[in-house]
């Protein structure tokens, strides 16, 4: 029992060591900054979404999807963006799920800048304790800038899914359109950091962007498949054109491989099938 214990306590003081070590080693490497300036660079990016969802009350028809995702920066504040979702798996039977946002924004001329510790990758290697091998990576936290802006938005928005109400037409599920217009506020958070690493024979750039954003959802066209077939319910569905959501969107783009990831997540009640929330995880195909 003795050996037992002295085994496992010997192993975890190895890890602990090596676990220090390594951030020790993170921290003293030496850098130079040669570019901390996000109030002068665009986050353009488009990313494919290889996996998003779908989820939300007793109205919805849950389905997983796939998509894009892009934003694009011009002059003076204006931008444009997008997200096209398309399903490829519901827990029904049905036409595609289809989610179209397209739309514009315009951010304030002037932002504030705020410093904050940025976890900057510069590599990793395999490590081999007690013949069992793991990936390490190496980072270090560099003291950057951070530039805020918040502006308003708007587009278009159109969206095709089930609503689940048999008193609808006497089927399980029944498809819908509903297509109108989003309005709200947003803001943004954007990082560039260009750093010399000693020992990295290349400048290491690293490029970060968030989108915070509220949008009131009105959507005056709606119909419902099936709708000849309909009780008095889908009328009273139908009158229902007001909606809203809160969505978040990162992106980050630095030398690693998993640097190109987006992510993006919304959670909010839409006119029709009421409480729902979307994610989606996407790899960034072309960025500027």
């Amino acid at each position: 029992m003795f050996a037992f214990k002295h085994r496992h306590m010997k192993t975890l003081f190895t890890l602990s060591a090596l676990l220090i070590g390594l951030l020790t080693h993170a921290q003293m490497v030496g850098y130079s900054i040669q570019e901390n300036s996000p109030e002068d660079t665009r986050t353009n990016f488009v990313s494919l979404d290889f996996l998003g969802f779908d989820f939300g009350g007793n109205r919805n028809v849950n389905s997983l999807s796939i998509g894009a995702n892009a934003n694009w920066q011009l002059q003076n504040g204006l931008g444009v963006d997008g997200v096209l979702s398309y399903k490829i798996v519901s827990e029904a039977g049905l036409p595609p799920f289809i989610l179209f946002n397209a739309g514009g924004y315009k951010l304030k001329s002037t932002g504030k800048t705020k410093e904050k510790d940025i976890k900057v990758r510069i590599g990793g290697e395999f490590v081999t304790v007690d013949n069992k091998s793991a990936f390490s990576e190496s980072y270090i936290m560099v003291p950057g800038n951070q530039y805020h802006q918040s502006g308003l938005r708007g587009g278009l928005y159109l969206f095709k899914k089930a609503y689940k109400d048999q008193a609808i037409s006497g089927k399980p599920e029944v498809p819908y359109t509903s297509a109108g217009v989003y309005a709200g506020w947003m803001k943004t958070v954007k990082t560039n950091l260009v750093l010399k690493v000693d020992d990295v024979k290349k400048p290491l750039h690293y490029r970060g962007f968030t989108k915070v954003y509220f949008d009131l959802l009105l959507t005056p066209i709606s119909s419902f498949s099936y709708e000849s077939q309909a009780h008095e319910d889908a009328a009273e569905v139908k009158n229902k054109l007001l909606g809203g959501r809160i969505g978040y969107m990162f992106y980050k783009d630095g030398p690693g491989v998993l640097d190109k990831i987006t992510w993006g997540s919304e959670i909010g009640v839409r006119p029709i099938d009421g409480f729902f929330i979307r994610a989606s995880i996407g790899y960034c195909i072309i960025r500027k």
